[in-house]
């Protein structure tokens, strides 16, 4: 497989795995879904950073983009689909967020990988 197909293959299951979680789960709390993305999301970046040779600085960065842009698209349409009144305030300070550690945790990850 192919590393590109990689990237992206995690990058939608990192959103996918918390959504699941959350659609079947309905109690959860907004707190305990930032708790099972920010896990689901560095488990899936240590399985592809471990499926790559050599990772630069540069490669951490374009996954840690790559995955945001994934999981910030995958929100928009399941929420523009399903015509969902969401308040958008709720939507950027309990999803986005934590959308926004992605790129962090990739390359806190890669850098260390690096070494």
């Amino acid at each position: 497989m192919s590393k590109e197909l990689k990237l992206v293959g995690y990058g939608v299951l990192s959103w996918l795995i918390p959504f699941l979680v959350g659609y079947f789960l309905c109690k959860v709390t907004a707190p305990l879904m930032q708790v099972i993305t920010i896990l689901t999301i560095s488990v899936l970046l240590v399985l592809y950073f471990q499926s790559i040779k050599k990772i630069s600085l540069n490669e951490s960065i374009i996954a840690g983009l790559v995955w945001l842009v994934i999981n910030v698209g995958l929100d928009l349409l399941v929420l523009v689909l399903n015509k969902t009144r969401i308040v958008w305030n709720t939507y950027l300070l309990n999803d986005f967020i934590v959308h926004l550690a992605i790129p962090i945790i990739a390359i806190t990850l890669g850098f260390g990988k690096k070494k």
